[in-house]
């Protein structure tokens, strides 16, 4: 069992990342938190072995009172998606930050912070991505935001002695996943292309309990503090390997390409087009959804593993033994 000091508070509790913290949380018998917004599906189950905090991030009042003698907190609460209106980011995933970041300097708690992997930005593809390496130019909103939300973190810690770790996840897979499971498994169903040229770079996945084992480590290891690192255990698997055993799975056809370069035109003109019709809908291809699918991904994972004491415990295969079991409990 990992030593957390307690209570821990989990926000975004009901987020697919925060909920599977949250369940780990729980079996190993922490005195849990979950704070979320009131239309956050909570299971029923955790009414009676968590306290749950409804609110708004973006309410200091609410935050306060979720906040309220906590001794670890992990921050997963923020706008994930490339296509929200900017001051939608600014609202939640920057003021909310702050007003978590204040309340954990008054309360001493230690903070975990999720951030993501898109903060490497332009750099994304180009070289091998260190935590130590200077952020590159951000892609879109998205990893604007969460850039803007780090350095705001790093300035609580170098200024009020805020106890800080930082976590950067890449592609995190697994049962629940709504932009790696279930949407690619929507597009794939529908034959669209879903692959940039052959798909044959490293696509920096993570299985799920592979990242939460990661969180937990950072989390409590006294070294974590003031440090921070990659959520990435090394896997070397193919976007184009992990389209076409999950395409196997949903009773798919393989996975189709689209040129690299026709994507690129496409994103060119279809976000700007999106943004001058003002459309609530998220556009077929952005500028950071290409990159995400269409970059080789070279991540070191050396200071999780030497750091931390790091091992992963779910390997690509048994992620998707566990993909294929809950694919077909949904379909049975």
């Amino acid at each position: 069992m990992t030593t957390l000091a307690q209570p821990v508070l989990i926000t975004g509790g009901a987020g697919f990342i925060g909920a599977h913290l949250v369940e780990r949380l729980l079996r190993e018998g922490n005195h849990v938190v979950v704070f979320d917004v009131p239309s956050a599906p909570i299971p029923d189950a955790w009414h009676a072995r968590a306290r749950i905090v409804y609110g708004d991030i973006a309410n200091r009042d609410d935050v306060r009172a979720a906040m309220q003698g906590v001794g670890t907190v992990f921050h997963t609460a923020a706008i994930v998606s490339d296509w929200a209106p900017r001051d939608a980011y600014e609202r939640v995933t920057l003021q909310g930050s702050r007003y978590l970041f204040e309340e954990a300097v008054r309360n001493k708690t230690r903070v975990l912070l999720l951030s993501s992997g898109s903060v490497y930005g332009d750099k994304i593809g180009r070289i091998e991505l260190r935590e130590d390496e200077p952020l590159g130019k951000p892609i879109g909103i998205y990893g604007e935001y969460k850039q803007k939300q780090e350095m705001l973190a790093w300035e609580f810690h170098r200024t009020q002695g805020m106890a800080l770790t930082v976590v950067r996840p890449f592609k995190v897979f697994g049962p629940g996943s709504k932009p790696w499971v279930h949407e690619v498994a929507k597009n794939l169903l529908a034959g669209k292309p879903t692959l940039i040229n052959d798909g044959n770079y490293n696509a920096a996945l993570i299985y799920i309990d592979n990242l939460v084992d990661i969180l937990l480590l950072a989390a409590s290891l006294p070294q974590a503090q003031g440090r921070c690192y990659n959520g990435y255990d090394g896997s070397r698997i193919t976007l184009r390997q992990y389209f076409t055993d999950l395409a196997r799975i949903i009773g798919a056809p393989p996975p189709r390409a689209m040129p690299g370069w026709f994507a690129r035109i496409l994103a060119m003109v279809i976000e700007p087009t999106w943004k001058i019709l003002r459309k609530s809908s998220r556009p077929l291809l952005t500028r950071d959804s290409l990159r995400m699918v269409s970059s080789d991904y070279r991540v070191s994972a050396e200071r999780v593993f030497n750091e931390l004491g790091f091992t992963p415990r779910v390997s690509y295969e048994e992620g998707m033994r566990r993909i294929e079991a809950y694919w077909k409990s949904l379909h049975t």
